[in-house]
């Protein structure tokens, strides 16, 4: 599923259905943007209580691209980079 590039009240209830339903349905799920969206979409979904106990933590160093991972509580499985 895509996040819009933007922030925007038709953005953010796209967001909220994802969380609503598919998010926390999944044990493990990717954010990938560049500074201008990423780093607004993972404090966002950080915030939501569907997301509660799930970890965040980035793939990659600062940079130009942002790659996070958000694993569900228990999941604790590690993704592997190469």
């Amino acid at each position: 599923y895509l996040l819009p590039f933007q922030e925007s009240p038709a953005a953010e209830a796209y967001a909220r259905a994802l969380v609503a339903s598919v998010l926390p349905a999944s044990r493990r799920f990717f954010l990938y943007g560049d500074e201008n969206n990423a780093p607004f979409w993972r404090q966002w979904l950080e915030a939501q209580p569907e997301l509660a106990g799930w970890q965040s933590r980035p793939l990659l160093p600062p940079g130009g691209v942002y790659a996070i991972v958000f694993d569900s509580p228990g999941n604790g499985s590690q993704p592997a980079l190469h």
